[in-house]
């Protein structure tokens, strides 16, 4: 991909500055013209959350990394506010499952070693069912 710039941008240290972007009515355009009219969709990363957002956040990064998220912001048609808030709850929702899962599967492991140690009594139909295997196989 060639940019606007005749590539002049990528030797300043400015790779992502020859992202290109497609709105939703088809034009075409550098994420350097997207700043300039700031025209970039945002999108609500929550829909069913209607709470007014009051918290902030703050982190410090290096300027790859601002520039790889700027660039993965552009690719998606979002705001950068509204990428990194997207990504930050849906790796925050991945992990939670993973540890949920992990929760899950230690009490299961629980439930089965107690019923291995104390196994319940077999109940009436259990010991017919025995009975009648017994019966026809001639055990």
């Amino acid at each position: 991909m060639s940019s606007v710039d005749g590539g002049d941008a990528a030797r300043r240290g400015v790779p992502w500055m020859n992202c290109l972007s497609v709105d939703m009515y088809g034009s075409v355009r550098t994420l350097e013209s997207a700043q300039e009219e700031d025209t970039m969709v945002t999108t609500d990363t929550d829909a069913r959350e209607k709470a007014p957002r009051l918290e902030r956040l703050e982190a410090r990064i290096s300027k790859a990394q601002k520039a790889l998220f700027v660039r993965a912001a552009t690719v998606q048609g979002r705001s950068l506010t509204d990428f990194l808030i997207a990504s930050v709850q849906e790796a925050a929702e991945r992990a939670l499952r993973a540890h949920d899962v992990l929760t899950l599967s230690e009490r299961d492991r629980k439930i089965f070693v107690a019923a291995l140690v104390k196994p319940a009594t077999p109940g009436k139909a259990l010991r017919q069912a025995v009975k009648h295997y017994k019966n026809r196989t001639g055990i």
